[in-house]
């Protein structure tokens, strides 16, 4: 068993290596301090994580020593990437609120891989532990850090019912803030400004119904970054990243053989003439 705190710690060369050992290991990613549960991953499975991480950051914005918020550049284009392709996982968080039966005999291995990189970074479908700690690591593997948070909710008016939750605290140009990808992805989509980008600790805990109650310590976040600011930096990769996601979805189409996507058109047709339940 190996441990390490980010996916940054692992080369792609290194993760070659210990193939070449022919070893099978487990890597667990656990910062004791920001991420105490942690998560265990096989080599292979990491390794796809590792080099869908390269694939994701290869157009990210280099550190300038020239422009003071340089990290806020970078957090931006990270940001705003995880949000236009990452879609929030609603199956398993039905399967979450189901039966503790159903959770143990069918589902318990898909809410796990949707609480982590693997839905994330692979399948493009996360939980908001998987938005969270898959944006810790990213952050990490550009060196800037990060903080996996976890509260908890209000009570529910009608039910009394709370629910559990997770974002992150990220340090930028030596400033801390607050962000939640997980509700800003839908927002960031639509084009709106996004709710909890970089915010403080006050106006963060004002708009959303988290935290009412905090897992892990926080740091002291003191100010939020105005809606103009926030619009510049979204702005600034915005087209470009949705112009990458377009050409990529377009060169995996025409791989596809014939007759699958034969299939696939016959699917949607299928699919678009079914009458709403």
């Amino acid at each position: 068993m190996m441990k390490i705190n980010s996916t940054a710690e692992l080369s792609l060369e290194s993760f070659n290596d210990l193939i070449a050992e022919n070893y099978i290991y487990e890597i667990t990613i656990q910062d004791d301090k920001n991420y105490p549960k942690g998560k265990t991953y096989d080599l292979f499975n990491l390794f796809a994580i590792k080099r869908a991480i390269v694939d994701f950051l290869k157009d990210c914005p280099q550190y300038d020593s020239h422009n003071p918020h340089t990290e806020k550049d970078i957090f931006s284009y990270i940001y705003t990437k995880l949000a236009l392709t990452v879609e929030y996982d609603d199956l398993a968080s039905k399967a979450i609120h189901s039966s503790p039966e159903f959770k143990q005999l069918y589902a318990a291995d898909y809410i796990d891989q949707s609480a982590g990189l693997d839905s994330t970074m692979i399948s493009k479908r996360a939980l908001c532990s998987g938005f969270a700690e898959t944006l810790r690591n990213l952050l990490a593997e550009k060196g800037i850090e990060a903080k996996y948070v976890s509260g908890t909710s209000k009570p529910n008016p009608t039910t009394g019912e709370t629910s559990s939750h997770a974002w992150n605290q990220v340090k930028l140009d030596g400033e801390w803030f607050n962000c939640d990808v997980t509700h800003d992805q839908k927002f960031i989509k639509e084009g709106l400004v996004a709710p909890n980008f970089l915010k403080s600790n006050v106006q963060f805990s004002n708009y959303t119904k988290y935290p009412i109650r905090i897992t892990n310590k926080i740091e002291p976040a003191t100010h939020s970054i105005s809606t103009h600011d926030q619009q510049i930096l979204i702005g600034n990769h915005y087209n470009h990243i949705l112009k990458e996601i377009t050409a990529k979805t377009a060169e995996t189409d025409k791989k596809q053989p014939g007759f699958f996507k034969s299939i696939l058109k016959k699917l949607h047709i299928i699919k678009s003439t079914e009458p709403e339940k």
